[in-house]
């Protein structure tokens, strides 16, 4: 297993930025915590987050691989202890992913029922008890003059096999959050799925997306997709591979970092923090990516 964190870092001038001290964003997207996984992987990131010094941390989904973990006290006691010490070092802001949407004892991974019951969303509602955990759920964060918008879509929307139908089901769940931006603010959105964000029929129903400043997403492991989503990015790089435990590899087009979206702002797709390979199940690479973001016309202001 790899002993190495890989950083990449990204720095956004954004005359929107209402702060006049720049601010950082840590990523650890996609970490898909598990009791049969080596949680020396989980262990590596608390003394580099303590290093990186980040503003916020941001967590955009599949916090877990299923729910199974919730069975299991030792696990249980872990991933708690591990939250706490995030929590500890900066303000941890949480959303959750396809995995964690689902009820796993149904036995049915690609379900189509959504439940913003499961057991892995009641477990994460739980963390909100915490402070400096910000677990949002179709939910607002107004903070430090930011504002989150924490989207949580059903899981059917992840599969995309009738655009129409699943986008007209991204809108009504995205208005279930009943969000209100502020005008003078800075508008965060975080969805785990980057391509409805993408989607001309959903950015036409959803003004918030052009009035936005940045979206941070995961979801596609090391930033590959398939080809047929290339025409969603109109960015066309080598082939990869997008691997994820027991899945097996699709060909795609690389397209992770950032992307225009909103009024002259970005999204940015996450490279996942786990990444397996398909051969010996081992972890080749283990990333995060470290966001700042400053208003050009202020003056920087030293921490």
């Amino acid at each position: 297993m790899s002993k190495k964190i890989y950083l990449e870092e990204e720095h956004i001038q954004s005359r929107f930025f209402p702060n006049s001290q720049e601010e950082s964003f840590l990523i650890i997207s996609d970490i898909h915590y598990h009791p049969r996984i080596d949680e020396t992987l989980y262990k590596m990131i608390i003394p580099y987050v303590a290093k990186t010094k980040p503003d916020y941390i941001i967590m955009p989904g599949d916090i877990f691989e299923t729910d199974e973990f919730l069975e299991h006290k030792e696990s249980l006691s872990f991933f708690d202890t591990f939250i706490h010490h995030l929590a500890e070092l900066s303000k941890v802001i949480i959303i959750p992913g396809n995995h964690d949407i689902i009820d796993y004892n149904t036995k049915v991974f690609m379900n189509k029922n959504y439940s913003s019951e499961s057991h892995s969303i009641k477990y994460l509602t739980s963390l909100n008890r915490i402070p400096g955990i910000y677990f949002l759920n179709n939910e607002q964060l107004d903070i430090n003059n930011i504002t989150f918008l924490g989207l949580n879509p059903r899981n059917e929307t992840y599969l995309k096999k009738e655009d129409s139908r699943t986008n007209a089901m991204f809108i009504e769940d995205f208005y279930k959050g009943n969000y209100h931006l502020r005008e003078n603010g800075y508008t965060i959105i975080l969805c785990h799925n980057p391509l409805p964000l993408l989607d001309p029929e959903i950015k036409e129903a959803i003004p918030e997306f052009s009035s936005s400043d940045l979206a941070i997403a995961g979801h596609f492991h090391n930033g590959y997709m398939p080809r047929w989503i290339t025409s969603h990015l109109k960015k066309n790089s080598n082939i990869g591979i997008f691997t994820v435990p027991w899945i097996p590899p699709i060909p795609g087009t690389e397209c992770r970092g950032l992307h225009p979206f909103g009024r002259e702002g970005y999204l940015y797709i996450s490279k996942a923090f786990r990444k397996v390979g398909i051969m010996k199940k081992e972890v080749f690479a283990n990333d995060m990516e470290k966001l700042y973001i400053r208003n050009p016309k202020q003056k920087v202001l030293k921490k």
